[in-house]
């Protein structure tokens, strides 16, 4: 005998297969399922009774409605009870790592070039140069160095739009008297560096095309005269008042790069036009954190321009951070209807 089978109640069995026993189980056509087949009353049940279910999750084929065509039964897995999902289609498969996978439609995970979907934007620090404006965009701790003859097209050489521009120029031009931000910003820096804060000059004479009439006019407004270095400097200032006031869609604030670098800790500031001061003021940039690039200068670009923008950039990060505060605590407003404050 080949093999010995065990019969259990109903006449159902199973039994050890030999290895010439290589018995198939064919698929029973729907309108005979759950049947036993003529002759099974042979252990004393009737040859139309029908079979008790088989449970979820054995080995088999599911019950299936009535359908045309052919016969073709669905397979399912053990505990399942669902078909087996389709083989992906040739041409789009996936092969990013699993736990990236469905990121782009829950809107979890980077997407690159879209600030405010996960990708952290820049921020900008700009200062003066013969060249035009040297900018730092600052990102992740490191700093890259850009030049463009206007401050528009610095900001437009960005991939990204930055979160915060910060900008060492006046911004809220007084039309008489003085500034209290120039006020409050003495106030912060050492002993030997309050000069650094020229007084802004009014509103009619940063309009003004010669220096005698800039000078004339400025005394005007503010009972003192114009020096020769503001003048030179107010290109700049209308260059950026304008710009301001036309409806960036930016967050542009003032910056003094001195005031920066004493809240960065450097307390005793040598000239910045010295190697000792330059050395000084990269020491705090990467106690900060702030990767500084070897090469500093460039066409039209000094080592101390770089610098100050990198330290304007530090206090755009801050300000970005919500971290800066204004001089003065409470920001004036003149005719331009611009904050006039000193951040850092």
């Amino acid at each position: 005998m080949a093999h010995q089978r065990l019969l259990g109640p109903g006449g159902r069995g199973r039994g050890r297969r030999g290895a010439g026993d290589r018995t198939r189980r064919r698929p029973v056509p729907p309108g005979d399922r759950g049947r036993r087949p003529a002759g099974g009353g042979a252990h004393g049940h009737d040859a139309h009774a029908v079979r008790p279910r088989r449970p979820r999750g054995c080995d088999g084929l599911r019950d299936l409605p009535a359908r045309r065509g052919r016969f073709r039964p669905r397979r399912w897995g053990p505990g399942r009870g669902d078909r087996r999902p389709p083989p992906p289609r040739p041409g789009r498969v996936d092969r990013r790592p699993l736990q990236r996978r469905g990121h782009a439609r829950r809107g979890v995970g980077p997407r690159r070039g879209r600030p405010g979907h996960g990708v952290i934007p820049p921020v900008l620090g700009v200062d003066a140069c013969r060249a035009g404006w040297v900018g730092a965009s600052l990102r992740d701790g490191r700093v890259e160095l850009l030049t463009a003859p206007t401050v528009a097209a610095l900001v437009a050489r960005l991939a990204v739009a930055p979160a915060v521009v910060g900008i060492d120029i006046p911004i809220g031009l007084p039309d008489t008297g003085h500034r209290l931000a120039d006020v409050a910003a003495r106030t912060e820096l050492p002993v030997g560096r309050k000069s650094s804060v020229f007084p802004t000059p009014a509103r009619a004479a940063v309009a003004a095309t010669t220096w005698q009439e800039a000078n004339a006019a400025n005394r005007s407004a503010t009972g003192k005269g114009l020096s020769h270095q503001a003048f030179n400097l107010c290109g700049k200032v209308a260059e950026v008042d304008a710009w301001v006031r036309g409806g960036l869609g930016l967050v542009v604030i003032e910056v003094h790069p001195e005031v920066s670098f004493t809240a960065l800790g450097a307390d005793t500031l040598a000239s910045k036009k010295t190697a000792a001061g330059r050395a000084t003021r990269e020491a705090a940039l990467r106690a900060a954190g702030i990767v500084v690039p070897a090469d500093l200068r460039g066409p039209g670009v000094g080592a101390d321009d770089a610098l100050d923008a990198c330290a304007v950039a530090w206090t755009a990060l801050r300000h970005a951070r919500g971290e800066s505060r204004t001089l003065p605590e409470v920001a004036e407003r003149f005719s331009d209807g611009l904050a006039a404050a000193i951040h850092v």
